[in-house]
């Protein structure tokens, strides 16, 4: 995996002008592919060209790919080479779903984008510079992509938008307004405003679709007119998909009030600076879009789901060779071991030629699942380490590992080790803080093995029942992700409460303390050690499992009277 990478470049931010220069001809793409395997010596190289950027997706490249990239397509190294972006591994992978999905467009959700991923590996392979890999890859992003698209609105407009846009407006006396596009926002917005009491007017490229996608109490009025309506409203309100400015500096006069709402700029942004114009344009990357997030939540998912299936096939990849070679050698020693019953009734070569095929498929096919099996598991530390001088809580004893043997005075390294009970990564027994109860030492060991739901609290001020998975996820432990360090989310007794019922007795956190700095009462803590429950604290690398039913090991130190130990904490995730 480690071998795929990819190099990029956006530039859908650059304004029309320069758009010229990322305009690439067939031609032109297909000997770029030849000079960058060329110049870099990589196994394999694909060019994707898109709305918004261009990308070259390389397998095992032997030097730089960045500048003979740039000098492959004509442009400028010293000044585009500092906006290039590098992506390696899983995180490239990953990054070529998301692509195919629409994800990182900024005409979110797009579809275009799988047409132009499927043509860029078919160039690839006219120039001789595709691979079983690469085409494996995109294959694979591309049936996810149409998964995606199949299921999942991610262009749907939210209404927050067209709230937005109303508070924009407030302030006009006049109540004209021009909606430039016919998407499904200027959809929205056009009916949310003629709601409003606005006299709303919407562009259309194609009249003929006016009479199906019109909103009532809606004028429609060719695109190519929307110029002469200028001078009869107060503000417009761009929502196109094209890449071309609806308006530009030398086509507009003031006073008028400019909104942008495209994902790429609709409206020359040096409007912006034109006497008698205020322009305002939408940044979707802080705004509230409720629903266009539920939607791409649901893309996510079923884009994680087959992102792990090509893991788990690039797992055991590399031993199809191998797996191929024992099932014919396997075939081959069951027609040996049959030679005298197959020659006693007189069997035919076409029998035996059957019983061979048959057998190494079946063997073929026996192999590959268990590989397939194999290659499912993926297990995640969740421990930090321990490092000398490592501080606790406030009071406590600090971690110290210092030599006490060493390879060059006694000939072997010995490391003595120094901590608390309760340093970095740790398991609380109902003996830390209740009297007469459990030690550690005293559990066996199953209780140190569970099935683990980790549960998102990252968005969450307060956890309520309502938020805990479903029961029929069949779990008896929780970790909490709360990304500690950036938000704080409070875990109630009532939640306690309901997963104790539930049969729930190991409780794991990525913070110090579930109580919070302060509570000296330790309410939490009192609850879920007086159940008999165990408590994980300081856990690590949460990220990889959020969302995801794990199996858990946390095994402690086995001393005597164990109030507390340092926990060594891994995760198996099977796919």
């Amino acid at each position: 995996m480690n071998a795929l990478a990819v190099a990029g470049l956006r530039f859908d931010q650059l304004g029309s002008e320069h758009f010229a220069s990322f305009s690439f001809s067939e031609e032109q793409l297909l000997d770029a592919c030849v000079q960058v395997k060329k110049r870099t010596q990589s196994n394999a190289v694909v060019i994707v060209c898109t709305c918004d950027r261009v990308e070259v997706w390389y397998e095992q490249a032997k030097t730089d790919v960045a500048e003979p990239f740039l000098r492959s397509l004509s442009l400028s190294i010293l000044a585009w080479k500092p906006h290039v972006y590098l992506k390696h591994g899983q995180e490239a992978l990953e990054h070529l779903f998301l692509l195919g999905c629409g994800l990182l467009s900024p005409l979110f959700g797009e579809d275009q984008i799988i047409s132009q991923l499927m043509a860029s590996i078919d160039r690839s392979r006219l120039a001789g510079c595709a691979s079983p890999l690469l085409e494996y890859l995109f294959r694979e992003a591309v049936t996810t992509a149409k998964r995606v698209q199949a299921s999942v609105d991610l262009q749907v407009p939210d209404k927050t938008v067209a709230d937005f846009v109303e508070a924009q407006l407030a302030s006009l006396v006049q109540k004209r307004i021009l909606v430039i596009g016919s998407s499904s926002l200027a959809r929205l917005v056009s009916s949310h405003l003629a709601t409003k009491g606005y006299e709303v007017t919407m562009t259309f490229r194609d009249m003929e679709k006016a009479d199906l996608l019109l909103p009532d109490h809606v004028r429609a009025i060719a695109y190519e007119q929307r110029f002469s309506s200028l001078e009869t409203v107060a503000a417009v309100v761009s929502a196109t998909k094209g890449m071309e400015y609806t308006l530009t500096y030398e086509q507009v006069k003031g006073p008028l009030l400019l909104i942008d709402l495209a994902g790429v700029p609709d409206i020359d942004p040096s409007l912006a600076g034109k006497e008698g114009i205020t322009l305002v344009r939408l940044d979707y990357e802080s705004f509230p879009l409720p629903r266009r997030e539920e939607a791409k939540a649901v893309a996510l998912s079923l884009i994680g789901t087959d992102v792990a299936k090509v893991n788990a096939y690039l797992a055991y990849r590399k031993d199809v060779p191998l797996i191929q070679d024992r099932a014919e050698q396997a075939a081959l020693d069951l027609l040996y071991r049959l030679h005298h019953q197959l020659k006693e009734h007189e069997a035919s070569d076409a029998l035996r030629q059957i019983i061979y095929e048959s057998a190494r498929k079946a063997f073929s096919h026996q192999l590959y699942e268990q590989k397939k099996s194999e290659a499912a598991v993926r297990r995640f530390d969740l421990t930090r380490v321990l490092t000398d001088g490592q501080q606790g809580y406030a009071g406590d004893p600090p971690v110290r590992l210092s030599a006490f043997h060493t390879l060059e005075q006694e000939g072997w390294n010995l490391t003595q080790l120094s901590f608390g009970s309760h340093s970095s990564t740790h398991m609380d027994s109902p003996h830390h803080m209740l009297e007469g109860n459990r030690s550690l030492d005293t559990y066996p060991p199953d209780r140190f093995f569970a099935t683990a739901y980790v549960l998102d609290c990252t968005t969450l001020d307060r956890l309520g029942i309502q938020d805990l998975p479903s029961s029929e996820l069949g779990y008896d432990a929780i970790i909490f992700y709360t990304e500690y360090g950036k938000r704080a989310c409070t875990l109630t007794q009532e939640v306690v409460t309901h997963l104790l019922e539930m049969g729930v007795r190991l409780f794991g956190f990525d913070i110090p303390n579930p109580d919070g700095e302060g509570d000296l009462s330790f309410p939490l803590h009192h609850q879920i050690l007086s159940a008999d429950g165990l408590i994980i604290e300081n856990l690590a690398n949460l990220g990889p499992i959020v969302g995801k039913r794990v199996e858990l090991v946390c095994l402690p130190l086995l001393y005597k009277d164990a109030d507390g130990s340092p926990v060594r904490v891994v995760a198996t995730l099977r796919s």
